[in-house]
């Protein structure tokens, strides 16, 4: 009999065309807000002594900064369908988005982890969206169209944005670039 599964929550950002990257990289320049609440999320949720788990497609988690790789908290699940060992830096390496959620829904059972983040690319988001245990969606939205070829996908149906807290409805400005961080929940009758 399998594990039953957890929920999870996704971080990311996107341009306003919802775009994430441009080949394998970002295209905006990097935002401190951004990254700050991007760290304080998936570190900050964490409860005495349990860890948070970070699911990543291959060449996000490649990507990834060394600062972040070394988070001794965060329990690092890499997807990929080519690699072959496991990566410098990370803890699991699965083949698909399944295997990862199943993974880290034993650890949440285990009582070992608190949060299970979901963290890109295109792919991974495309089917952490549609999963019915995909409880929330954190979005920095950059008002901002560039040229990118990686895009968030569309989700609207299934979560409604929050408006009762404030911090999730301010336009910041930083590094000349002006957001929004946006919080969307998964609307109950999609949820398992």
């Amino acid at each position: 009999m399998s594990e039953p599964l957890a929920p999870f929550k996704i971080c990311s950002a996107m341009l306003e065309n919802r775009g994430i990257g441009l080949g394998c990289k970002i295209p905006w320049p990097p935002i401190k807000k951004d990254f700050e609440h991007f760290m304080q999320l998936t570190q900050g949720s964490f409860e005495s002594g349990k860890k948070v788990v970070c699911i990543k497609g291959r060449t996000t988690f490649q990507n990834t900064g060394e600062e972040e790789k070394a988070r001794p908290n965060i329990i690092k699940i890499v997807i990929s369908t080519t690699l072959s060992e496991l990566p410098e830096g990370a803890d699991f390496l699965v083949r698909d988005f399944n295997e990862a959620h199943a993974t880290a829904s034993r650890l949440y059972n285990e009582g070992v982890i608190s949060d299970i983040w979901v963290n890109g690319g295109q792919t991974v988001f495309e089917s952490a969206v549609e999963s019915p245990y995909c409880a929330e969606i954190h979005l920095t939205e950059i008002n901002l169209t560039m040229e990118v070829n990686r895009f968030f996908p569309k989700f609207a149906s299934h979560y409604s944005a929050q408006s009762d807290d404030d911090f999730y409805n301010t336009t910041v400005e930083d590094g000349g670039l002006t957001y929004q961080f946006k919080l969307y929940r998964r609307l109950p009758q999609y949820s398992p």
